[in-house]
């Protein structure tokens, strides 16, 4: 008998995850890859047996065993450990952290180096400016 499989792949605040790659493994053999849609869904058929459902994303895995019932609609839902996807990267909640500290630290460092660079500037013309005193 054949039963129905929906897959939902979605990240770590629960958004759906589109173009993810779904992997249904019996046994040791991979019966059917596909990617999920803009809702973070992917469906397909399948013969009545326990499946592995395997979803990658960005570097990011996630799987769990299901089981089809003939002529049922068995629904499983992986979650991917991925915040936010920024450029194609798909980051961790620490990551994105990271990245926005790393910013913020650059743009201190250049706004240090400009004010530097002003007040320096500022010390050179005022010597080239200054006209030395006679005697």
């Amino acid at each position: 008998e054949i039963g129905c499989l929906e897959v939902k792949v979605v990240g770590a605040r629960g958004q759906e995850i589109q173009g993810a790659t779904v992997t249904i493994i019996y046994g040791e053999k991979v019966v059917e890859t596909g990617a999920t849609d803009a809702s973070g869904l992917y469906v397909t058929e399948l013969p009545q047996a326990t499946y592995k459902v395997k979803a990658t994303y960005g570097g990011k895995e996630a799987s769990a065993e299901v089981t089809i019932k003939g002529m049922e609609t068995s629904r499983i839902t992986l979650q991917l450990d991925i915040f936010i996807s920024i450029a194609g990267w798909s980051l961790t909640l620490p990551e994105f952290i990271g990245l926005i500290v790393l910013i913020v630290l650059v743009i201190v460092a250049l706004f240090l180096v400009m004010h530097e660079y002003s007040v320096w500037r500022r010390k050179k013309l005022a010597k080239a400016l200054t006209v030395p005193a006679r005697r």
